[in-house]
């Protein structure tokens, strides 16, 4: 689906289809003007896979905004949820927060940065990366 219909439309796609198939509500708003590599678009698309699966499946979360928007230098990806939240430092010291580390392997795999951080009113995950 990335390679046919690019980044943009592929997580647009990926919302549309999370609400169908969850009791999940996700708003988005993708602006993606300049494009990346396709590596770098895949791993994207599984960061927001895997932030989607763990608000619904772990936060119980109701509703997700998913933002990509230009910054000075790259881009930020950034998925919040309302769900319940959770230590983060104890889940990635757990042994069992396999998401989390994909969510922050992945994105030092093309260079770019996350930080993960949530709280009782839900989680925040921001990723930058280099465009340049």
């Amino acid at each position: 689906m990335l390679d046919k219909i690019g980044l943009r439309l592929s997580l647009e796609t990926l919302c549309e289809q999370f609400m169908q198939h969850e009791s999940l509500f996700i708003s988005h708003e993708i602006n993606y003007p300049s494009p990346l590599p396709k590596t770098a678009e895949l791993q994207l698309f599984r960061i927001v896979q895997e932030g989607l699966t763990n608000a619904h499946k772990y936060a119980r979360a109701e509703a997700v905004n998913v933002k990509l928007k230009p910054v000075k230098n790259g881009l930020q990806l950034v998925i919040h949820d309302n769900g319940k939240g959770f230590d983060v430092q104890d889940a990635l010291h757990s042994g069992k927060a396999f998401g989390l580390h994909s969510i922050l392997q992945r994105s030092k795999a093309i260079g770019g940065h996350a930080e993960i951080r949530s709280d009782q009113n839900g989680t925040v995950i921001r990723v930058e990366v280099p465009t340049a």
